[in-house]
């Protein structure tokens, strides 16, 4: 029953997701700028294009994000993860916990039969240790739900978001669809990275919606080394505003941003949502 009223309720609120911009006076997109592993540093607003329904912005400010972190993990702690890898994710979260800045947030969501979240965002970071050694690894697979309940955290004013999900296996018992989660992931400002073991379809283009990325873990080693990974990308993101100009209209805004001259790998959302003005 536990199961069934949290998915009927997600199924309610997906029909009604957070908006990621209500008003368009500012538009602040995350992007992350790097060559090989390395983030690229001292870019300026001129190094940037923004087209916004194709139409070219005016960059008003491009800062590296100084700004705190409102981090979700979301673990998969189904069957195939008992034993060593339930260990290694135990070490590889600890990690990211040990490297947050005391101005950081932080919460955890476990996802195996059942969706928890053992954890709200806080600051007490030795909370969230004890609850990362509590947790075990036995059941079934419902990350399609769990990535859902992580975007309706919600995080405190003037803090950048980002759900933080692992997973070694296919969702085998989630309430809702691919689909459904995905609307939700555009309309959430909220950058979604994920670490997992083999192709994860679902989570290759949530990453893709929210401006994240997706790194492919081989070994239970590779854990701490790309949970680190994760974090250290959304320290070293750019946050890019401009005002739009000529593109006022209410509903999806398709966003491309590419950097003017030179050549690099450049991740950012796809697009944001604007609401209709309220009658």
């Amino acid at each position: 029953m536990r199961t069934q009223a949290f998915a009927l309720a997600a199924v309610a609120l997906v029909f009604q997701p957070p908006t990621f911009h209500t008003r368009v006076e500012i538009v602040t997109v995350d992007v992350s700028v790097t060559r090989g592993d390395s983030a690229v540093a001292g870019l300026t607003p001129d190094d940037f294009v923004v087209t916004d329904d194709g139409i070219r912005q005016r960059i008003d400010t491009v800062t590296v994000a100084r700004v705190p972190l409102s981090v979700t993990l979301v673990l998969d702690t189904s069957e195939s993860v008992a034993g060593q890898r339930l260990e290694a994710l135990i070490s590889a979260s600890e990690q990211v916990v040990n490297e947050l800045r005391t101005s950081d947030y932080v919460s955890l969501i476990t996802f195996a039969s059942v969706v928890a979240r053992p954890v709200a965002l806080t600051t007490n970071f030795e909370v969230v240790r004890s609850a990362l050694h509590a947790i075990t690894g036995a059941g079934d697979t419902t990350l399609r739900d769990a990535v859902f309940l992580g975007l309706q955290t919600s995080p405190p004013a003037a803090t950048r978001s980002l759900l933080l999900v692992f997973t070694d296996g296919d969702d085998t018992s989630s309430w809702l669809s691919d689909d459904e989660v995905l609307e939700a992931v555009r309309h959430a400002n909220v950058v979604v990275h994920a670490v997992s073991f083999g192709s994860r379809p679902f989570l290759k283009q949530a990453t893709h919606e929210s401006g994240g990325r997706i790194w492919s873990a081989s070994s239970n080693r590779d854990l701490q080394k790309l949970f680190s990974r994760a974090i250290r990308d959304m320290r070293d993101r750019y946050v890019l505003s401009y005002t739009p100009s000529g593109v006022s209209r209410p509903g999806w805004h398709a966003l491309n941003v590419k950097l003017a001259r030179a050549s690099a790998d450049v991740v950012a959302r796809p697009g944001y949502w604007v609401s209709s003005p309220a009658r």
